[in-house]
């Protein structure tokens, strides 16, 4: 099972790299939560680029099989999610995305290499 999680996870960064979001974080929440294993945040230019950048990844994780429980993302909208059950995404505009700092309010900090550590 953890695996195919894996995989999955891998497939939407790739997709969201493929599309141009920028500076893609994965967390991963399992210890912290049961509502998901990962949660994936990223950046997007515009509201468009987050309406693209959703709308694709549901494109793709369709044909990988990949079922979605929601999505939030109209055209206007500056915070995009997808929810997968074990994977969670977040796409937002760099303000929303400084506002509301999800990976501080999950107690994680981003590295400059993408890893991530927990804050103490």
């Amino acid at each position: 099972m953890q695996s195919k999680i894996i995989k999955n996870k891998a497939l939407v960064i790739k997709v969201l790299k493929d599309h141009k979001a920028l500076n893609i974080v994965s967390l991963n929440i399992k210890k912290l939560t049961d509502i998901a294993d990962y949660m994936i945040i990223c950046t997007a230019n515009s509201n468009r680029h987050i309406k693209a950048l959703t709308d694709n990844l549901l494109l793709e994780t369709k044909k990988a099989g990949i079922k979605k429980l929601g999505v939030e993302s109209g055209s206007g909208s500056e915070w995009g999610l997808a929810d997968f059950g074990d994977i969670i995404v977040h796409v937002m505009t760099e303000k929303t995305r400084q506002l509301y700092a999800l990976e501080k309010l999950w107690g994680i900090k981003t590295v400059k290499d993408n890893r991530v550590k927990k804050l103490k």
